[in-house]
């Protein structure tokens, strides 16, 4: 708006100083109203200026919204596609050595063979292996306490489940335990 009113103003002034073919020749009373004339110009065109402006913020058509997938990074400004989020990876079983048991009394010969039915599989930070549950040895009835204790590990279960006794596979075989 201002900018329309200063080019009509401007305009309109070259428009009348060419009209007249003589000189003017102002006294100080005619100087001193045409001071006044444009001090009072110049603060309406400031009023209309600021009212306008008031409008702008206002006007939702001036309103800038940012598209919600923009980067602005200080170099590049480019549109990122979002995948969709990945499947989070299986959970992982931490394996531990429990505290070794004083053992007592005179160790009993028995069966040196393990049924392969007892055998589950877990991912550890090595990668795969085995081991012989406490729970169904003792249901195919074995004494578990007759296993060799360096082969003992306790698997710490993800999850709020309770942590099992095993036995390494591995580490069986290499004590003299056939795995049937």
């Amino acid at each position: 708006m201002f900018k329309i009113l200063s080019a009509t103003a401007l305009s309109a002034t070259i428009a009348l100083t060419s009209l007249s073919p003589t000189a003017a020749h102002a006294g100080n009373d005619e100087i001193g109203r045409i001071i006044f004339g444009a001090g009072v110009l110049a603060i309406i065109a400031a009023a209309v200026n600021a009212s306008q402006d008031d409008n702008d913020r206002d006007d939702p058509r001036r309103t800038y919204y940012p598209p919600k997938e923009v980067h602005n990074h200080k170099t590049v400004n480019r549109i990122v596609r979002q995948r969709p989020p990945s499947p989070p990876p299986p959970p992982r079983v931490d394996v531990r050595r429990p505290i070794q048991k004083v053992e007592t009394r005179k160790p009993v010969q028995l069966s040196r063979v393990v049924p392969s039915r007892c055998g589950r599989s877990y991912k550890v930070s090595e990668g795969r292996r085995v081991y012989f549950m406490e729970s169904c040895l003792k249901d195919a009835g074995i004494r578990t306490s007759s296993l060799p204790d360096q082969c003992e590990r306790i698997l710490d279960m993800p999850g709020k489940r309770e942590d099992r006794h095993g036995w390494n596979r591995g580490c069986l075989q290499s004590n003299g335990y056939t795995i049937r």
